[in-house]
């Protein structure tokens, strides 16, 4: 059970104490990129921006990248298996018929097309490619003679593209440098939940009113967090802790595992946050409401637990360990 994975290996000392804020480096290495790609745009544009020569016999009049479903940071953001296409115009500016050998390609993938072309006749070409992963595609067109010894016309554009990935942490990943890596003897039955771990509290505490926001660094999408990888991904968590144990009792911090399940659900790798959380003294009849913000490291993401474990004393004397868990879900937006 994950839970109690996250608890053995607080009490076990197993979990490394980090506050994983990205540092300004990487910052400033996206922003450096995000300039890069921002003059490919403008390069794509200017690469149309050319006059019609008559000596052409065919000539490129327009070229289109589609299959995204979002620009983003100067790239455009498709999905997980969307199909990008790289579509071109031909057009012949002889008055009579013309042989012409079209080679046009989208990254790694290459269309030949022998056309002829009526006087003055258009032609459309598309090429496609599944988006698996990030990438600088080079999109290029040419169009030469039939046996490629005269060059008519040619394009080459570069278009940066990134995708919302929605799968869960693959266990080709595991282990993660720098956390605590271990496997759970059975597969884990994970849903989003808010829950209490561990049960039961003493007679007269209570912890309710829990909730998880997606605080700042993420993108939604289709109903789905993404992660924005050239900022800080928080997390704001809140909960309640009421007395009403008819006595005073004191909170003092334990520690905040963050888990990640992999796709497998027995996989798991952890660390404790480092949280600023003051002992509190609460009377009885009092409650205290609270909430912390969580970064998650680069790592995490897919299937997410956090938990906020609580030393409570009553009396002086310890009485219970524990506290609210959230599990969540959280993916990536992976950029090139």
């Amino acid at each position: 059970m994950l839970p109690e994975l996250m608890y053995k290996s607080l009490q076990e000392g197993k979990l490394p104490r980090v506050y994983p804020a990205k540092t300004l480096r990487e910052r400033v290495s996206l922003q450096v990129k995000n300039l890069i790609q921002a003059k490919d745009r403008i390069r794509n544009e200017l690469a149309l921006v050319k006059p019609l020569a008559i000596r052409k016999a065919v000539v490129i009049t327009g070229a289109n990248f589609s299959g995204y479903r979002a620009t983003l940071r100067n790239a455009y953001i498709g999905k997980y298996g969307d199909t990008l296409t790289f579509t071109v115009n031909y057009k012949s500016q002889l008055t009579r018929p013309t042989m012409a050998k079209l080679v046009q390609r989208i990254g790694d993938v290459e269309k030949t097309m022998h056309v002829l072309f009526m006087p003055k006749a258009p032609y459309t070409l598309s090429v496609e490619k599944p988006l698996t992963d990030p990438a600088s595609l080079v999109c290029s067109a040419n169009v030469t003679s039939e046996l490629g010894l005269f060059r008519y016309d040619s394009i080459s554009q570069r278009y940066n593209v990134g995708l919302f990935d929605d799968r869960y942490k693959p266990v080709k990943e595991y282990p993660v440098s720098g956390a605590d890596n271990a496997r759970l003897d059975i597969a884990y039955s994970w849903r989003v939940t808010n829950l209490v771990y561990p049960t039961p509290l003493p007679s007269g505490l209570t912890i309710d009113s829990m909730w998880v926001r997606f605080q700042s660094g993420f993108l939604s999408y289709g109903g789905k967090y993404y992660k924005d990888p050239g900022t800080n991904n928080i997390v704001r968590v809140g909960a309640r802790i009421k007395n009403s144990t008819g006595a005073t009792i004191t909170l003092k911090n334990w520690g905040f595992p963050l888990s990640v399940l992999y796709e497998d659900n027995r996989h798991v790798s952890q660390i404790n946050i480092n949280v600023s959380f003051p002992d509190r003294t609460l009377y009885n009849g009092q409650s205290y409401s609270y909430y912390l913000d969580i970064p998650l490291p680069a790592w995490c993401y897919g299937r997410v637990a956090l938990a906020h474990a609580i030393n409570v004393y009553k009396g002086g004397y310890y009485i219970y360990g524990g506290g609210p868990l959230w599990q969540v879900e959280c993916f990536r937006l992976r950029l090139p």
